[in-house]
């Protein structure tokens, strides 16, 4: 499993400083640390461009420079960047001059990604108890979530187990900025039905199937 994990306001750097002292990793792990006033994060992915004016990995597979280069060029020219993604991921994208924060999760949520609004930014994270360790994140759990659990045997997204946190739902991309969320679906799945014949023809033909089936 990879983890990572992420904030932004006053708080961020010294966070992502106690997580990191806290973390038990392997010693063959190898962290890349990002910090700045506006974002902190690390994660153990190794697909990154750290530049002066914006930060962006791709965690979950592995894209090369020129890859994510394009990746940042689309979204500054206002194309569609996150088609240029692949496989299952998690997206991080931080506009430094904008100070905006942009997360992205694969088209059917392949991975993981929690994230809670605090008085001083925005903190996610890989999972809900690396997002709850922030001072400023509470660890009150959801009566709904306990019911929702008995009940399906499971937390439905984008609701978590912990009142605060949220789950980044697949084929959703999360904007933060001036202290704002934002959250829309970036890809929906189409369907196209095709009958063949009239109505009545698949009516006899559905009553054929069952008693078949029923025979068998």
């Amino acid at each position: 499993m990879t983890i990572f994990v992420g904030s932004t306001g006053e708080k961020s750097l010294d966070f992502i400083s106690k997580i990191q002292r806290d973390m038990p990793l392997d010693s063959g792990n190898c962290l890349n640390n990002k910090g700045s006033s506006f974002f902190s994060f690390f994660s153990d992915s190794d697909s990154k461009i750290n530049s002066r004016d914006y930060y962006i990995t791709v965690i979950g597979t592995q894209h090369t420079e020129t890859e994510l280069q394009r990746i940042w060029d689309n979204y500054k020219q206002g194309k569609d960047f996150l088609a240029l993604v692949k496989g299952g991921f998690v997206l991080v994208l931080v506009d430094y001059q904008q100070k905006k924060l942009v997360l992205a999760l694969d088209p059917i949520g392949q991975k993981s990604l929690y994230y809670a609004q605090t008085p001083s930014g925005l903190v996610f994270g890989s999972t809900a108890d690396l997002v709850i360790a922030h001072p400023d994140v509470s660890n009150e759990i959801s009566e709904q979530s306990i019911y929702d659990y008995v009940y399906f045997h499971q937390c439905p997204s984008p609701n978590t187990i912990y009142q605060q946190v949220k789950k980044l739902e697949g084929c959703q991309v999360l904007t933060y900025q001036k202290e704002k969320i934002f959250l829309e679906y970036y890809w929906q799945p189409e369907f196209r039905e095709t009958l063949n014949g009239t109505l009545a023809d698949a009516e006899a033909e559905l009553q054929k199937k069952i008693l078949q089936s029923v025979k068998e």
